[in-house]
């Protein structure tokens, strides 16, 4: 059998794709925040390493930090036991992303 596929449906077959993802990415954090439950515990580097870009920047206290810092400050939350919960979560579209 030969499948045909148009413009239309490579797009849509591209959405449905970046839906997924976007999907995945979010239960995966959804996940190791959940991690985060009172308990002293190493950081799951490998979960962390996953989630986390080597490019990514952020704002901690009003300062700018690198990944190495976020990674640090992570560490400290999970070996002090913290406890993290998710109050809203919000998806939003990137510059980047397909539009829907």
């Amino acid at each position: 059998a030969i499948k045909i596929f148009s413009k239309k449906n490579m797009i849509m077959t591209h959405k449905q794709s970046h839906k997924k993802s976007l999907a995945v990415a979010q239960r995966n954090f959804v996940n190791y925040i959940k991690m985060l439950d009172g308990s002293e515990k190493p950081l799951p580097e490998h979960q962390f390493d996953a989630l986390f870009h080597e490019d990514i920047t952020g704002i901690a206290d009003g300062h700018h930090i690198t990944r190495m810092q976020l990674k640090e400050k992570h560490s400290c939350y999970f070996e002090n036991g913290y406890r993290a919960k998710i109050c809203r979560q919000k998806l939003t579209r990137c510059k980047d992303s397909p539009s829907e």
